[in-house]
């Protein structure tokens, strides 16, 4: 048998309009949780230069997250208030741009850090 995980708000409005019970209508604060959409359990991929890098993530989080994207440490992006489905793209100019990509959620609860190394093919080598 299969079960969803219920957010708390979906929980709550669930005991509020189907069991007419505000009782039981609470609000908790849980760390984020981040799943790059299409690479599974893999932390490589393979992109070419010149092209695009498309990370498709997604973040489970209550409150909301504030995340980064990095580039071998160098801050590429930050983004207030997160949950649910996103896309990081970024466009890919040489070889250079091969590493670690590392996308890291922040909440009030605690910081998680989930990580790809994407190897750049290119045309022309440095």
């Amino acid at each position: 048998m299969s079960y969803l995980k219920k957010t708390p708000i979906e929980y709550c409005l669930e005991q509020v309009f189907i069991n007419l019970d505000i009782r039981n209508c609470f609000f908790f604060s849980d760390k984020p949780e981040i799943a790059f959409t299409i690479l599974g359990n893999h932390k490589k991929i393979t992109a070419h230069a010149p092209g695009t890098l498309n990370l498709t993530y997604s973040i489970d989080s209550f409150p909301p997250s504030n995340v980064s994207v990095f580039h071998n440490k160098i801050n590429l992006m930050e983004i207030s208030n997160v949950t649910g489905q996103h896309i990081f793209f970024t466009l890919l100019t040489s070889c250079l741009d091969e590493g670690e990509y590392i996308l890291e959620a922040v909440n009030e609860v605690a910081s998680v850090r989930a990580y790809v190394i994407v190897n750049v093919t290119c045309k022309y080598k440095l």
